[in-house]
């Protein structure tokens, strides 16, 4: 006759139980990465109106001070704006930020005002709008939603020859601008790079 453990049993109901919840979280996440999916279609779609005449930039970021130790990645999309918003350009971007045990995909969109210096060469950007998170809990916090407002503060330069290049230095900050708790928010600092389309 084999025994089996007390142990043993407690062990298999565990994995199972945890099985069986992650195939439930993936579930319930299938909408959302559904709608993820369509924003990012709808970015492709817009990315032929370029500001600038640009490829898409690419963002690298980490949180900084807070409770979080999180990083992201992201690409931005520019596209033009409408004259009475005042703004130098549309923003579209999309990326993920990830953690220690778990990650979420995010969606951006809103307009970008910046200025530059007389040679045109150093620029700021400030941007402000909407967030979408493709979940309201990253390792382990709860986040406040999947609604989110993400700002952006850039202080960036023209590179390389004839300076098709842009690099800056980038903070942002997303939260969920007090429509639910808890609200603890995300402060991110890094850079993005792109370059000017060959002609």
């Amino acid at each position: 006759m084999t025994y089996v453990s007390a142990a043993t049993v407690a062990r298999s109901c565990c994995t199972t139980g945890a099985a069986g919840a992650s195939a439930r979280s993936r579930e319930r996440r299938l909408p959302a990465l559904a709608a993820f999916g369509a924003i990012l279609a709808l970015v492709a779609v817009a990315s032929p109106a370029l500001a600038d005449d640009r490829l898409p930039e690419l963002r690298i970021a980490q949180s900084f001070g807070g409770h979080f130790d999180v990083e992201s990645v992201a690409v931005a999309w520019f596209g033009r704006t409408p004259s009475w918003t005042r703004a130098s350009r549309f923003e579209y971007s999309a990326g993920i930020i990830r953690g220690a045990d778990s990650s979420r995909l995010f969606a951006f969109a809103g307009p970008v005002w910046r200025a530059s210096d007389r040679t045109r060469r150093l620029y700021t950007e400030f941007s402000f709008g909407p967030a979408l998170l493709d979940g309201s809990r990253i390792d382990g916090r709860e986040l406040g939603g999947s609604l989110h407002f993400r700002s952006a503060l850039a202080l960036g330069m023209r590179i390389g020859r004839h300076e098709r290049g842009r690099i800056a230095l980038r903070i942002s900050h997303i939260s969920n601008g007090g429509l639910a708790e808890p609200n603890p928010g995300i402060d991110f600092i890094g850079i993005s790079l792109s370059v000017a389309q060959s002609k």
